[in-house]
């Protein structure tokens, strides 16, 4: 099989993928409105951020601002640099941590390793300011990918939607590296077929989480971009290894083999501690948003590590099928379209994610909005309307906030049934564009143009 993936054959990918360097302001008032409101959101979050801050130490669930920057980069970083492993039981005796990391890549502590060696409120101040640069990355890209070019209005539009939506608040809010898996996202799934090695090198981020690179390396194997994937494989295999080869060193007092030894058993009792943190229990969980999870939820059960590897199999096995035969009919209209669509709501339902991850999802709705890509053209105004809809719900759904379920006091049943609200139409936003995209792969077969 050949590593060399074809160029989009579809006209809509190539006008994705074109890269402007000209700007335009679109509409003058628009762009104003949203630039002030844009700075407003950003302006309060800042302030809830240092209202409600969270002095690194045990965790207050009162004061969690920038909690997840604390114990997920800065100070994980930090023990790595020091030939800690921040997996094992040593760790959090020694750094002003509530428990050891889950298994995220060691890559992401290479990454982050530069802020570590900063002051800690130079380190907070600095990240800030990398997520709205991020968040400004991911607007640009749907737009380009939405072939909207680079059109300040719409930019700044997307951005606002980011900040005010409660996945984008609650990632700015808590500090979390999310806005780099999502950028990394965008770019792989955009850059595919295009530019390779920029696929393959924002693929590193995505490998930063098991959870992200699994479901989203399959999906995009299926689309035929197998010449990312392996790249991307090995990039990701060496900012890993790094890493992982430093700190084994000085686990195993010198010795690398028993270091190796001793970092795999931490990983397996730091997944432990993790899965048995009542907050992540599927039964107690007001952010989860995979299809396991709310089945868990209302079957009052906690399924183990391969449960949710068995449910992700079957559940990609509709979607590969899907973008391979796409590939195979020459339509792919890239990340804002329906095939961007099929890969980022399977991979948010069919493996474990939270709300913060549904930033992913602007991408298609930007798509949607804009209809200028040919597959969405094809679609009816009321299935655009339908599926924009189940998107925005999900992005501005602030029943499930911990906050209000609190004060709110609806009980067990009510509760249930308000925090399982994103998770069901997340999947049926992933089973309704499935069903949109083999309507159109079969209407390509047969040669006919319909308004779905």
């Amino acid at each position: 099989m050949s590593l060399e993936t074809p160029p989009p054959t579809d006209p809509s990918v190539v006008g994705a993928c074109d890269v402007s360097s000209s700007w335009r302001v679109g509409n003058r008032l628009a762009a104003s409105i949203y630039g002030l409101v844009l700075l407003i959101g950003i302006g309060l979050t800042c302030y809830r951020v240092i209202n409600r801050y969270q002095t690194p130490g045990p965790f207050d669930a009162a004061n969690a601002g920038y909690c997840d920057f604390h114990n997920g980069i800065y100070f994980p970083s930090q023990a790595m640099l020091d030939g800690v492993s921040p997996y094992g039981a040593k760790y959090p005796e020694a750094y002003p941590v509530e428990r050891q990391i889950p298994f995220f890549s060691p890559a992401v502590l290479a990454v982050h390793a530069p802020l570590a060696m900063l002051p800690l409120r130079v380190a907070e101040v600095l990240y800030f300011g990398i997520m709205l640069a991020i968040i400004w990355l991911c607007s640009i890209q749907c737009s380009l990918s939405a072939k909207l070019g680079r059109r300040l209005d719409v930019v700044l539009l997307i951005a606002t939607l980011i900040v005010y939506s409660r996945a984008g608040h609650a990632t700015l809010f808590s500090g979390y590296f999310t806005l780099e898996l999502i950028l990394g996202t965008f770019v792989a799934i955009s850059q595919a077929g295009r530019r390779p090695w920029l696929s393959a090198m924002a693929l590193v981020l995505v490998s930063f989480k098991p959870t992200y690179i699994l479901p989203i390396g399959f999906l995009m194997l299926a689309r035929g971009n197998i010449r990312e994937i392996v790249y991307g494989a090995l990039l990701s295999i060496v900012a890993a290894a790094v890493p992982t080869l430093w700190i084994a060193s000085n686990e195993g007092g010198g010795d690398v083999v028993q270091g190796l030894s001793n970092i795999i058993a931490q990983i397996g009792e730091a997944q432990e501690i993790h899965r048995a943190d009542p907050v992540e229990l599927p039964v107690n969980t007001w952010t989860r948003i995979d299809f396991l999870a709310v089945v868990a939820k209302w079957l009052n059960q906690s399924p183990e590590d391969m449960a949710h590897l068995w449910v992700m199999c079957a559940m990609l096995v509709a979607p590969v099928w899907i973008l391979n035969r796409r590939r195979r009919l020459g339509i792919d209209d890239g990340l804002a379209g329906v095939t961007g669509a099929v890969i980022l709501s399977t991979s948010l339902t069919a493996i474990y994610h939270h709300a913060y991850d549904l930033v992913l999802l602007l991408a298609p709705l930007t798509g949607i909005a804009a209809s200028r890509l040919p597959q969405w053209k094809q679609c009816s105004i009321a299935t655009r309307a339908m599926l924009a809809g189940m998107i925005l719900f999900v992005l501005f759904n602030f029943t499930s906030a911990k906050s209000l379920l609190d004060k709110l006091s609806l009980g067990p049943l009510f509760g249930q049934v308000l925090t399982s609200l994103n998770a069901m139409a997340v999947f049926a936003f992933t089973v309704c564009i499935c069903v949109l995209a083999i309507k159109q792969t079969w209407n390509k077969v047969c040669g006919v143009e319909s308004t779905s």
